[in-house]
């Protein structure tokens, strides 16, 4: 009984001798084997393109990684010192706010003694100059009641003056003729002028 293999060589029953192939099918053999060798070889080579590209881009990639690296390193450091700077100089300007502050209490608390002192040296020229003019106006008054007790005085001494000088001058007007005394002052005009020099 006879079949047919993959190849499309004809064999002879199990057992048997083994048929020879024809050079055309050699050649066939020949040719496939060819092709595929051709294709093992060339994804060979495209396997080494892809692996040389994945090596040069790991490379590169491991470059490009430690360069960013060095400069994330770089900026850490520069970010150090640059806050380090920002550190003292807020510190700095921190003290010296707190100086200024300091100063400006202390100037703050002497002007408002000094005011307190003046307000109150105020206070006491106000007090003594109301009990100075207090006093001056006790004077016054004081003088000025004085004065007119002894305008009244002086009043009273002229009016007794006065009333002396005119009953002396009646007493001695009475004693003389009338002729005789037609010269002499009146009694009444002598009393009003009396009475006006001494405004009573």
């Amino acid at each position: 009984m006879k079949g047919n293999n993959t190849t499309g060589k004809q064999t002879k029953p199990a057992g048997g001798p083994a048929t020879p192939l024809t050079k055309a099918e050699i050649n066939q053999l020949k040719k496939e084997e060819a092709a595929k060798t051709a294709v093992i070889d060339n994804d060979l080579r495209n396997l080494g393109t892809f692996i040389g590209n994945a090596q040069v881009s790991e490379q590169s990639n491991k470059e490009e990684y430690e360069k960013r690296k060095e400069e994330i390193n770089q900026s850490v450091k520069k970010s150090t010192v640059n806050i380090a700077k920002l550190s003292t100089i807020h510190q700095n300007a921190q003290r010296e706010y707190e100086q200024r502050m300091s100063h400006l209490n202390d100037r703050i608390s002497k002007l408002k003694q000094e005011l307190a002192d003046a307000t109150k040296e105020l206070e006491d020229l106000k007090a003594e100059k109301e009990k100075v003019l207090f006093e001056k106006d006790s004077v016054i008054e004081n003088q000025k009641r004085e004065m007119k007790e002894m305008a009244y005085q002086f009043s009273d001494m002229l009016m007794k003056t006065l009333i002396t000088i005119t009953e002396d001058f009646e007493s001695q007007t009475s004693e003389v003729s009338k002729d005789e005394t037609s010269g002499l002052p009146n009694p009444d005009r002598l009393k009003e002028f009396l009475l006006d020099r001494i405004h009573v």
